[in-house]
């Protein structure tokens, strides 16, 4: 998903859009307490078919608008039509062209994207809840005036062939449809919605407009709306702006007929670290009565401690676990583990057999279920907590012909320990699909790129003036986002703590982190030493090993997860609970001898492997550019540093890096402040620092040079490349503000940035480009990212360096200025969009004097900075710190295959 967003990103797969199926919008409340008021909830079916919901959730002054097509690959005439319109549908309609459609989001400083599944196809809007009307007016203009233009195909072909390429060119990906093709062959569930280079080469606008007129009907469609909106007043929005739309018949959806599963086992090769081995099953759909069981089911296999987390702790496998896919008729279910390269992968299979063996033998037991269930009725007030969450809750419980989230509780409050065990055995005992994806060291041939298919260049392109209705939504200007009530302390023994009162829901959430720099103190002979403490931290504390504090969690239930960042979710009536078992984990971890012997296991091999593959070469090649030899950024772990760790230096490391003067917390929910205070120091008053702070100063550092180095990639078809330089700006500056203005311009405001308009949008040498600009208290860098086709990268690297030397020369327009800002404090109010977002941002913002992040929601007068801006300070600033002829450039190209591998990818299921 990408903020400001180019479509069409995410991945598509056989799931059905289930985003937070365990999810539901009523808590119950603490005893003795009053109940909470319900989300205000409006559900509505219009005269056209349109079937609304809008739900109220104040969080934030933010909203989420969610429409969802019943429409998916399985509908297609012809192969990736689904997955074609989607693109399409941001290609503008006969009232807003693609670039007033592009200027008016970035405005709004929102995120869109899309997503084509099987049986759907969904569009989404996140803006501030003051932009509700212009998203909702852009969406029934898609549904009924999608302007789907041969010449606009045509440009848009080239985009889509890339984003296949990319998914095709994985070994996963191909191995996944090899699976697909095995379990549903002879049905729609046997492709991906992904679509074919192939079939698009052929494909034409008049198709896509068949598949438009087809199915992208009101009475096919779903339109949730969440977050800070008054319900009555957002229905009728959507009444006059939808409401005139016809409906008409929709033609019959295709009949699944499922032949029976092969006898022959699913094996592919990869060019692959980590390959995976298990077997995959058919699995209940929505629509069948089990379905609630099975997924619970699911979810008991997978619990901490169960058979299957004891194989991965007892260091007999690694990352066995057990997922599933959702369908409507029928879904996916698998269970697998990981098979390193050269490792026996009939072994691994056939410990997973006996090990599910096992478990339908003997059956789960109930408190694993009791566990389970105890976690999704939490699930409901967890859901509160978040805009996003209330939106994506209730698109599935209607995606799943559902009234509310509340009726999908009920059905998983009624699954029983002998349903769960009836479940798996029925569909775990037999007919199973063993599959085996192995990881080899030899590189397939490269596939052979599709000539012109690179050219992604919109056509007609030009920045046009916004439509009138357009321009008056965004004439007031935004104020800088805030959090009200918040309370800061600092604690006798150091800690900084902040806590954000919001009684929206009754349910705590906490955000801890302890400053620490393992780049500069960890010792030389024992680098990885931090991360192996961090790994070990989930082991259990000296009272409760690591079975028993995880039952403990799940009892309360509540998510407690330690380390030098830290973090605990629960009901506010259960806050003590959680976080007693936090401080146990904080300040009496158990660092057991033969954890550290497991974690080392897989980790040595993966470190090893991991420095061999092009990206992690980039990255040593692009530091080599940046900092000289004796930098401690250029050091790492490597596989022999993390064997040479043992449990003295992991204690060790906890005494130097746990401090209390040193660590922030911050604290939201329903809670008051003054409790807040008392909890924190009730667990946590007695921790104390031993010795001296480090200073965490790292040596000054002189500017790089221009630099060229090129790393081969067996497997890859693009040119991937990065552009850095390090800068002497730091955060204190007061051009820092107009620096993240121009970094926004740049490549932050989506199809309207930039470097997207000139080097995708006009002349079509790349898919995406994107910029991370890190200003920092010491130091800072600036870097800049794309892939393209190799003869377009010089081109491409060429129009970017002089895009920014244009910046440094002619001041932006005002009007394009304004936008930034617009969008940039937008985009801060949006991350305020939850719980887990209010407590990121403050937890962020702790000592830190960047101007725009949301972080800074109390930080007054670098927000009036960052307004202030002008274009030629602006210009100014650019001008002097941005050294366009001294960027470090590094390349990843296609080269031909080696015997070392130089590429991975995630085994099925992840």
């Amino acid at each position: 998903m990408r903020t400001g967003g180019e479509p069409g990103s995410m991945k598509r797969r056989l799931c059905a859009a289930v985003l937070c199926a365990t999810l539901t919008l009523y808590a119950s409340p603490a005893p003795g307490a009053p109940p909470p008021a319900p989300a205000q909830i409006i559900q509505a079916v219009l005269t056209n078919g349109l079937h609304v919901i809008v739900a109220r959730d104040p969080v934030a002054p933010v909203v989420v608008t969610y429409i969802r097509y019943g429409a998916g690959s399985d509908e297609e005439m012809r192969p990736g039509q689904a997955h074609a319109l989607e693109h399409m549908m941001f290609r503008g309609t006969s009232d807003v062209s693609a670039a007033q459609f592009a200027d008016i989001m970035a405005r709004t400083g929102g995120t869109y994207d899309a997503q084509t599944t099987n049986d759907a196809t969904s569009y989404y809007f996140v803006v501030p809840s003051r932009y509700l009307g212009v998203v909702l007016r852009l969406e029934a203009d898609r549904m009924r005036k999608a302007s789907l233009k041969q010449g606009d195909w045509e440009a848009e072909r080239g985009a889509i062939e890339q984003e296949v390429r990319a998914d095709e060119s994985s070994p996963s990906f191909a191995f996944d449809q090899r699976l697909r093709d095995a379990l549903y062959a002879g049905t729609p569930y046997a492709r991906d919605a992904l679509g074919t280079a192939a079939g698009f080469d052929t494909m034409t606008a008049a198709d896509l407009r068949a598949f438009y007129d087809r199915w992208y009907r009101p009475n096919d469609a779903t339109l949730v709306i969440a977050g800070d909106v008054d319900p009555q007043a957002t229905l009728a929005m959507v009444k006059a702006r939808f409401g005139a739309i016809p409906q008409s018949p929709l033609p019959q959806k295709p009949a699944i007929r499922l032949a029976a599963l092969p006898t022959t086992p699913v094996v592919g090769t990869g060019y692959l670290s980590t390959g995976a081995s298990g077997f995959a099953v058919r699995y209940p759909g929505v629509d069948s009565p089990d379905y609630a069981a099975a997924t619970v089911a699911v979810d008991v296999l997978n619990d901490p401690g169960g058979a299957l987390a004891d194989l991965n702790a007892g260091g007999k496998l690694n990352g066995a676990r057990a997922y599933s896919s959702t369908g409507p008729s029928v879904s996916l279910a698998a269970v697998q583990a990981n098979v390193p390269q050269g490792s026996d992968s009939k072994a691994v299979a056939q410990l997973l057999d006996q090990t599910i063996a096992s478990i339908l033998k003997n059956g789960v037991s109930s408190d694993a279920v009791g566990a389970v269930k105890r976690e999704i009725v939490a699930n409901q007030a967890f859901a509160l907590t978040s805009i996003p969450l209330v939106a994506s809750a209730w698109a599935s419980a209607s995606s799943l012909g559902m009234r509310s989230p509340d009726a999908l509780l009920g059905r998983y409050e009624a699954v029983t320990t002998s349903d769960v065990n009836r479940v798996l055995r029925k569909y775990f005992g037999a007919d199973r699909l063993p599959f085996t994806l192995v990881a080899s060291k030899q590189a397939p041939p490269r596939p052979v790129d599709v000539g012109g298919g690179e050219n992604v260049a919109y056509k007609g392109s030009e920045k046009q003036p916004l439509p009138a209705w357009a321009a008056r939504a965004f004439r007031e200007p935004l104020s800088p986002p805030s959090v009200a009530r918040v309370r800061r302390y600092i604690l006798p023994n150091g800690i900084r703590l902040v806590v954000a009162p919001l009684p929206i829901a009754p349910v705590v959430m906490l955000r801890g982190s302890i400053e620490n720099n393992q780049t500069l103190y960890e010792p030389a002979d024992k680098q990885g030493v931090a991360e192996l403490t961090n790994s070990l931290m989930q082991w259990g504390t000296t009272t409760l090993d690591r079975k028993a504090f995880a039952a403990a969690s799940q009892a309360i239930p509540a998510f407690v997860a330690g380390g030098t960042t830290f973090a605990v979710q629960a009901r506010a009536k259960d806050f003590d609970r959680a976080l007693a078992l936090l401080a146990q984990e904080m300040l009496h971890p158990a660092f057991p001898q033969t954890a550290l012997e497991t974690i080392k296991q897989d980790a040595v091999p993966s470190v090893t492997a991991a420095q061999k593959l092009p990206g992690w070469l980039a990255l040593l090649a692009l530091d080599s550019g940046l900092y000289p030899p004796s930098d401690p950024v250029r050091t790492h772990p490597t596989g022999a540093s993390v064997q040479n760790v043992n449990i003295g230096d992991v204690r060790a490391w906890y005494a130097k890096a746990f401090r209390p003067d040193l660590t922030s917390v911050v604290v939201v929910g329903d809670v008051s402040p003054a409790y807040v205070r008392a909890e924190i120091v009730k667990y946590f008053g007695s921790w104390r620092p031993s010795g001296p702070a480090p200073t965490f100063k790292y040596p000054a550092l002189a500017p790089n040079r221009a630099s060229k180095a090129m790393v081969p990639s067996p497997i890859a078809v693009q040119q991937s490349v990065q552009l850095g330089e390090t800068m002497r700006v730091l955060e204190s500056n007061p051009d820092a503000p107009a620096l993240e203005l121009a970094n926004a311009m740049l490549t932050g405001e989506g199809a309207a940035s930039i470097l997207f308009d000139d080097l995708r949008t006009r002349r079509g040498y790349v898919y995406d480009v994107g910029s991370t600009l890190d200003i920092g208290i010491q130091r800072s860098t600036y870097t800049f990212r794309f892939a393209s086709d190799p003869k377009n990268a010089d081109m491409a690297a060429s129009r970017l360096l002089a895009d920014l030397r244009s910046l440094q020369t002619t001041p932006v327009s005002a009007a394009d200025l304004a936008r930034a800002k617009s969008s940039i404090l937008a985009r801060s109010a949006l991350a305020l969009d939850s719980y887990g977002g209010v407590a990121a941002a403050l937890l962020a913002g702790i000592g830190t004097k960047r101007s725009f992040n949301a972080a800074n929601t109390e930080n007054v007068d670098a927000w009036k900075h960052l307004l202030g801006v002008t274009p030629a300070s602006l210009r100014a600033a650019f001008a002097k710190w941005v050294r366009v002829g001294d960027f470090a450039r590094v390349d990843v190209v296609p080269a031909s295959p080696s015997p070392n591998p130089s590429s991975s990818a995630n085994p099925p299921g992840t």
